[in-house]
C-alpha cells in the first residue's frame, strides 16, 4: 500500500490537479553527456547495503 498525499499552501489537494504540461524528451545529442554524469551516483547508490 502506498499512500500519496499531496500539500499546498498546507491544504491536501488533488495531486493530479498538479500536473503540468508533458515534458519533452532529452535531445539525442545530451544522452551520453547524461549516462556519463549518473554513473558515479549510481555507483554510490548500488553500493548502500538495505538491511
Amino acid at each position: 500500500h502506498v499512500c500519496y498525499r499531496f500539500w499546498k499552501d498546507g491544504v491536501q489537494i488533488d495531486p493530479y490537479s498538479e500536473i503540468g504540461r508533458e515534458s519533452l524528451p532529452m535531445p539525442t545529442d545530451q544522452i551520453q553527456d547524461y549516462l556519463e554524469y549518473i554513473h558515479s551516483l549510481k555507483k554510490k547508490l548500488d553500493a548502500i547495503e538495505i538491511q
